[in-house]
């Protein structure tokens, strides 16, 4: 897999990754998908798939809908 968009901040963490299938797969990690007996992440990380897509238009519009292709 290879990252081709991410955005993160203390809290979380966005991707859209380039499979070797040539799908693109939105996904996220952060505190809400570790588990409580690893907080720290120890054993993450904990990604969770949005979605999966065939074009990275249609990646970028799942997270651009997520609010995640936003400045802030």
């Amino acid at each position: 897999m290879k990252v081709v968009w991410s955005k993160s901040n203390e809290m979380w963490t966005g991707q859209i990754v380039l499979c070797r299938n040539g799908k693109y797969v939105v996904r996220y990690e952060g505190v809400a998908t570790c588990p409580p007996w690893d907080r720290a992440g120890i054993d993450g990380p904990y990604w969770r798939v949005v979605a999966t897509c065939d074009t990275i238009e249609e990646a970028k519009k799942v997270a651009a809908e997520r609010g995640w292709m936003t400045e802030n």
